[in-house]
């Protein structure tokens, strides 16, 4: 019987491995040869042999030159199944984020035809019906999320463009990311002092070395667990700054292994971040600081112009109402769009649609929002790219609208993407109408 494709990729791993002992154990063997050799070469040049000195010492030199080629298979055979490795992973989390994509839009229209048939006066039957397919759907979100967090353990050991950040919502993002699994004793509280400050480097990275040693404390530690997380950044010279992760157990749990490099990814992540990690056990808790060398970026406060804009805004802020409101929504998808119509417009009367980012953005120059709704994958331009325009718009204007992603983009790093752009709030689909109601009473 044919072998299934995993079957082949772990019988391909086991003889890549089996290749690579064998390599190893031959070089041990050809380094002991030519250590001996050259020690009995020497003894008889004391002894006053020298032809069966030379003679060795060719010897030796053979077996150094087989070594120098078994050295050099042993290295191309190790790039190699590096190679493989990241191929392979980079084709899976392709695959999955194009999969998580196309089944997100789906998803969330019917959640959201659900919510608004059961607003109807349904009963009896078709109110046990509707129950049912709604069970349906959300044990269907719960796989895609399941198949989300999977792919985020999918760790590519490679440096990615680095992009603005804010580090509290990075870390935050790995926790919530952790916490879409099923029930845990573990319980993580993360201090979100100095919110507002945004770092340049890679988000990415930072949410895989969270992840990684939040998973592994799943892994390893049965029973309730407290984990506070804390941060400070350090001014150092030049102009550098590093940022001080601290990640503290109420118990003594193992967070990172350094002995097992298959058990522990966080090291080397550590590592490609150019930084350094302390970890300390005590009988009673646990200690592991981070340090990351960092960049703040510039101008990373938002700036009012003056004193008494803020308090315009303030008093417009909280006198407005949702019904009152004036709305942009960019959506290239139809059906999407229709159906975000639909949940809107019994509470919200002005609303204007777009059908590409570059219509967004003429719609945004000619009249005055109060909030855009914006998807992220749209043809002629995209909502991120629109998005960094509406804030390029805005510089000389002193005024600053929300914008809300509304997404299928649900993968590791892309919140990060969007926050980047000037978005102000991440929502990926598929979501329930009454949490996107609630970001946009928030915002306004």
């Amino acid at each position: 019987m044919e072998a299934n494709p995993k079957e082949r990729e772990e019988q391909k791993n086991s003889n890549i491995g089996i290749f690579v002992t064998n390599i190893r154990r031959n070089i041990v063997y050809y380094c002991l040869a030519s250590v001996f050799c050259v020690l009995l070469a020497f003894i008889y040049i004391l002894v006053g042999y020298t032809v069966i000195a030379s003679i060795i010492l060719g010897i030796t030199i053979i077996y150094t030159v087989v070594l120098a080629v078994l050295l050099s298979r042993a290295l191309k055979s190790t790039l190699n199944s590096l190679d493989d490795f990241a191929s392979t992973n980079k084709k899976k989390e392709k695959l999955i984020t194009h999969f998580s994509h196309r089944i997100r839009e789906p998803l969330n229209n019917m959640l959201i035809i659900s919510n608004i048939l059961k607003e109807s006066d349904l009963t009896g039957k078709h109110s046990a019906i509707l129950d049912n397919l709604d069970t349906s759907i959300s044990n269907m979100i719960t796989a895609v999320d399941e198949l989300t967090m999977q792919s985020a353990g999918n760790i590519i050991l490679e440096a990615r463009k680095s992009i603005r950040y804010n580090l509290i919502s990075t870390i935050q993002s790995a926790i919530d990311l952790y916490n879409q699994r099923s029930e845990s004793e573990i319980k993580i509280n993360l201090e979100k002092n100095d919110a507002s400050t945004d770092y340049i480097g890679d988000p990415v990275l930072i949410k895989q070395i969270f992840l990684d040693i939040i998973n592994r404390i799943d892994e390893h530690y049965e029973g309730p667990l407290l984990i506070s997380i804390k941060h400070q950044i350090k001014k150092l010279a030049n102009n550098r700054h590093l940022i001080a992760l601290s990640i503290e157990a109420d118990k003594p749990v193992l967070m990172i292994d350094t002995n097992d490099p298959e058990e522990s990814l966080s090291p080397k992540l550590i590592s490609l971040a150019k930084g350094t990690f302390k970890q300390e056990m005590n009988t009673d808790s646990t200690l592991l600081s981070i340090f990351i060398p960092a960049k703040i970026a510039e101008g990373y406060k938002k700036q009012i112009a003056s004193q008494k804009m803020e308090e315009l805004m303030e008093k417009e802020k909280t006198t407005k109402e949702l019904k009152d409101i004036k709305v942009l929504l960019a959506e290239d998808n139809v059906i999407n769009r229709e159906i975000t119509l639909m949940t809107l417009k019994p509470m919200v009367k002005s609303i204007d649609s777009a059908g590409d980012g570059k219509e967004a953005l003429e719609l945004f120059g000619t009249s005055d929002y109060d909030i855009v709704l914006m998807d992220v994958q749209m043809p002629v331009m995209d909502g991120l790219t629109a998005s960094m325009k509406i804030r390029e718009l805005e510089t000389n204007t002193n005024t600053h609208v929300p914008i809300i992603a509304i997404t299928a983009n649900a993968m590791l790093g892309d919140k990060e993407k969007c926050l980047a752009a000037g978005i102000d709030e991440y929502i990926s689909k598929p979501f329930h109408p009454s949490y996107l109601i609630e970001m946009i009473r928030k915002l306004i």
